[in-house]
Order: structure tokens, then sequence, then C-alpha cells
């Protein structure tokens, strides 16, 4: 279980998302998610297009509500998920909270809408990852662990 200690650091990570918008938010495998924030970064040897700040929603499931009603939840059909996930598209974040005793999350964006993380898997998979414009990334899961690393090293833990 993360403590209080664990939440205030992660949350100091987080935080300077808030008050970016968006962009080229994506639907990928299965029911995974990415969506950039920041500056827009040079194309990398792929032609992949990167913002400074890099969500990526892997092994947690997730759900977007506007106001009370849920809009789309991370297993409903591809193609509603496609379509609902463009929602959040050029939309402003507004907060983000952090909840124990894994490290689910909510970022509130404008317009009312809410994109709920949470951890589904605490022995494998990570829940979500936040690459960052130090080159590093926040690791959040399995379970309640989390790591804040160099993202151009490859850990040896397999």
């Amino acid at each position: 279980m993360v403590n209080q200690s664990d939440l205030v650091a992660v949350s100091e990570l987080v935080m300077p998302l808030v008050g970016k918008q968006a962009w080229n938010v994506r639907l990928g495998i299965g029911n995974s998610l990415t969506m950039n924030f920041g500056k827009q970064l040079e194309p990398n040897e792929f032609g992949q297009l990167f913002g400074e700040w890099y969500l990526w929603l892997e092994g947690c499931e997730w759900r977007i509500d506007q106001q009370d009603q849920i809009l789309i939840a991370g297993e409903d059909s591809r193609e509603q998920l496609r379509v609902a996930v463009q929602e959040l598209e050029g939309r402003t974040l507004l907060a983000v909270s952090l909840y124990s005793p894994a490290i689910d999350a909510i970022f509130e964006f404008e317009g009312h809408l809410s994109l709920r993380l949470f951890a589904v898997n605490t022995t494998e998979l990570e829940s979500w990852n936040l690459f960052t414009p130090e080159h590093k990334v926040l690791v959040i899961g399995p379970g309640a662990h989390w790591s804040y690393t160099r993202s151009d090293v490859v850990s040896e833990e397999l």
C-alpha cells in the first residue's frame, strides 16, 4: 500500500501537467490510451510525434466521465472507445488527484470531463507511465509500486 508521502511525491511529479492541453489522444492496442501535453518535440527516428509530456495508460482500467455521467469505460467496444477518447483532444487539464491503496488517479479536464484510472494488476503490469521533459519516466504499478527514473535506460528487471 502506498502511504501519504508516496502520494505527495507522485503528485509533485504530475502537477506540472495542470494547465496544459491534451493532444494526439490515441487509442492503442487493446484499451491502452496515450496522450501528449506541452510542446511538440521533433519527430523521433520513426517519424513519431511526442510532446514534452507523454501519458501512456497500459495496464490499468480507465473510464471517462462527464459531470455525473459515465461517457465511456475502457472495456467498451473499440469503435465507441475510438470516438469517446477524442473528447479529451485539445482539452486543458485542470487537476490531478491521486488515491491509495494503489496509486489510482483522476485527471480532470475542462468541459467537466474526468479520466479515471484504476490499478488492476498487483504483480506484473505497470498501470500507467508519464514521460517527462527531463527525459525521465514516472512508472505507476504494478500494484502500489512506483518509480521515477531515466527514460533512456532499459530496466534490468524482467
